[in-house]
């Protein structure tokens, strides 16, 4: 019985209700606040993945969210795929992996650390310092690594 209610208290203790999941993080996302594969001048701010067509939403293993744009809608059935896990909470906001892979037989993967801040509108990025968490990933050809 003491060993069930000390697990209890353990998971509501890790279980923050304060800080937003990933997939509310990525949902809100402004695209427009930092470098990625969308084209953030071509989009109007700010534009969430869903307004630059990643529709298809789908939580992964490990804390990762992803967003992904539809299969029919790109060449030889291939989709473009955005990412983000958060790694930590601290006083500058939430430090995020991001990833931004094109799944339509290129080779394009990109993964880096951002700093995510709460806005009016959702949530703005910046890019963060190198984290041993989030290895840096900067690949246009078969280098890259698949998730």
């Amino acid at each position: 019985m003491l060993a069930s209610v000390f697990l209890t208290s353990l998971v509501l203790l890790a279980a923050d209700p304060s800080q937003p999941t990933a997939e509310e993080v990525l949902a809100r996302l402004d695209l427009t606040s930092f470098p990625n594969s969308t084209g953030p001048a071509n989009l109007q701010a700010p534009a969430t993945p869903l307004a630059a067509g990643f529709s298809e939403a789908v939580s992964g293993e490990g804390g990762w969210a992803h967003r992904t744009s539809p299969r029919r809608e790109l060449r030889d059935g291939g989709y473009r795929e955005l990412g983000l896990r958060i790694l930590e909470a601290d006083g500058d906001g939430l430090a995020v992996c991001f990833r931004d892979i094109d799944h339509t037989g290129g080779s394009y993967f990109v993964q880096t650390a951002l700093i995510v801040t709460p806005t009016a509108d959702g949530y703005a990025a910046r890019k963060a310092p190198a984290r041993a968490d989030c290895a840096e990933w900067r690949r246009r050809s078969d280098a890259a690594p698949r998730p």
